[in-house]
């Protein structure tokens, strides 16, 4: 996968969908638990950019 930068800014255009990176997320938050490294997470903004905390 290639980032491209113009200017301040990275390209996402070729990110995950929504759901694939959320499970990608998930898993990785599971192994740094599993090797004793803690983890706080929580969503701030939901998919619609509506003001929602969870």
């Amino acid at each position: 996968m290639q980032i491209q930068v113009h200017g301040n800014r990275p390209s996402f255009t070729n990110a995950a969908k929504p759901e694939e990176a959320n499970r990608l997320y998930e898993y990785f938050k599971e192994k740094c638990k599993e090797t004793g490294i803690n983890i706080e997470s929580r969503r701030i903004w939901s998919t619609y950019g509506s003001r929602t905390c969870k």
